[in-house]
């Protein structure tokens, strides 16, 4: 019964956040927080794999062998290896080839398709993506979607084939030992053990392509799939994390210390903070799965892990559910960059936020909230940060004659040899008066959105003076007078 739970649920999901209403923009804003990332292609994804194994719980079939499920679990292991291996490989040859930090995002742009890569979530694994589509002839998703096309040129054809190949027969793996866990399971609340199963190894699928080794959610997803393909049962499970409960946590300092090391900046917080909602979200399932009891030691842990899971989740749904759900406020303006001349133009747009929240002013002017490039709402307000500081990695360009526009004023340039060939140290001013800030104090959705107008707007006017591909590492951003 628990199963067709599950799977009803997944199938309204799945039509709701695909419905092209409102609410399916503040649907993928709530399950964000739980599948590490803002991609609509990867929300779809584990709704659809969730699906998919509910869909073969219902159905009858044939166990495994303890032997042949051995091994199987011991290729398992080699598989998401390899798969992670050659991820990271991708990731550090591409970084290497155009002397990129490892540190700091990385905004790639080739024309108008764009991506993001920094150690802490890699995308270069997406070329598998980008090669798939284009066998199947459906590029024209890249319009809608970050499928990686950006980096395809990039990786290696041999290790896309390694990461595309160890991906699949690991999905393959998966799925011939689903029914030997729910069997497993099969008196001891098997629906739990099912959700625990797909939603540790969606996790890890969704890694080995989309963020890598260091991304949060891996090592937790980890330890909850290889909990459950050694456990027959909640005794058994007891016993195993009695076992191993010190391995797990040597490894998990093991990668805060590393992602300190690695980044004093993005991976100091941002990385432990999502590895420990993660790991509170697993631990409240197991609790939940092997029939629990409240005691002095458990108490607490839960407590926290119920604290921690709601801030975590206020701080990252909320921040978007909120804004984007009010109304514009006094003394504040819709700005839309219409790029359909010889230069960008911004409109005003104002008018069209009447009695309308501003999802739906994006959805009015015609761009998608969730990969926003030409609508920014400029605040009112002295606090506001127009100026950019960064590192210009040109990859495909042609001489460049950076000369001001309405929008936008490049206050110096030098070269940046530190950074390797062709990087230049970039001072950009965009006009306070129609573009938005590019900081915000409050790093809601709306600051990301508006971020992304100006980032597009730089897009715009480097491709148009002679930049067909390169990437843009911020620094710093400051305060700019009148343009």
């Amino acid at each position: 019964m628990g199963y067709l739970v599950f799977t009803a649920l997944m199938v309204g999901l799945l039509a709701l956040l695909n419905c092209g209403q409102p609410a399916a923009v503040y649907l993928h804003y709530a399950i964000n927080p739980f599948i590490s990332g803002v991609s609509k292609f990867k929300i779809n994804f584990f709704l659809a794999y969730i699906l998919y194994l509910g869909s073969l719980a219902v159905l009858p079939g044939a166990g495994l062998g303890e032997r042949a499920a051995g091994r199987l679990k011991f290729a398992l292991a080699g598989l998401i290896g390899a798969a992670l291996a050659a991820n990271w490989l991708s990731f550090s040859l591409f970084v290497r080839r155009f002397s990129l930090p490892l540190d700091r995002y990385a905004y790639h742009f080739k024309g108008y398709d764009h991506s993001i890569n920094y150690f802490g979530h890699t995308h270069t694994g997406k070329a598998v993506i980008a090669g798939l589509l284009a066998l199947l002839h459906l590029d024209r998703l890249s319009e809608h979607y970050d499928t990686g096309l950006v980096f395809a040129g990039y990786v290696p054809v041999w290790l896309v084939l390694v990461l595309a190949v160890s991906v699949g027969a690991a999905f393959v793996v998966l799925t011939l030992l689903f029914k030997p866990v729910l069997a497993a399971w099969r008196g001891d609340r098997p629906a739990l053990a099912f959700l625990i199963y797909a939603l540790a190894g969606a996790h890890v699928l969704k890694c080995s392509i989309d963020g890598g080794v260091f991304s949060y959610d891996l090592l937790p997803s980890l330890f909850a799939l290889q909990l459950l393909l050694t456990s027959s049962g909640a005794g058994a499970l007891k016993e195993n994390f009695r076992r191993r409960w010190r391995v797990y946590l040597f490894v998990s300092l093991l990668y805060f210390c590393v992602c300190s090391l690695l980044s004093l900046n993005e991976g100091l917080l941002q990385l432990p903070f999502g590895f420990i909602f993660t790991s509170a979200c697993y631990a409240l399932l197991f609790w939940a799965l092997v029939r629990p009891v409240w005691s002095w030691r458990t108490g607490p842990v839960l407590a926290f892990c119920c604290l921690f899971i709601a801030g975590y989740w206020s701080m990252h749904a909320l921040r978007s559910i909120v804004p984007m759900s009010q109304r514009l406020a006094p003394g504040d303006r819709i700005v839309y960059y219409d790029n359909s001349g010889a230069e960008v133009r911004a409109l005003d747009r104002t008018a069209e936020a009447a009695d309308r929240t501003l999802l739906e002013v994006y959805r009015r002017l015609g761009e998608d909230p969730l990969r926003n490039r030409r609508v920014a709402v400029i605040r009112e307000g002295n606090d506001r940060y127009t100026g950019l500081i960064c590192v210009l990695k040109l990859i495909k360009s042609g001489p460049l004659k950076l000369d001001p526009d309405q929008l936008i004023r490049i206050e110096s340039l030098r070269p940046c040899p530190e950074c390797g060939d062709r990087a230049y140290l970039l001072k950009i001013a965009f006009n306070p008066n129609l573009t938005p800030s590019l900081y915000g104090a409050g790093l809601t959705e709306l600051d990301e959105e508006n971020k992304y107008a100006a980032l597009f707007l730089l897009d715009d006017y480097l491709v148009r003076r002679g930049a067909e591909e390169f990437a843009v590492i911020p620094f710093y951003y400051y305060k700019v007078g009148r343009i």
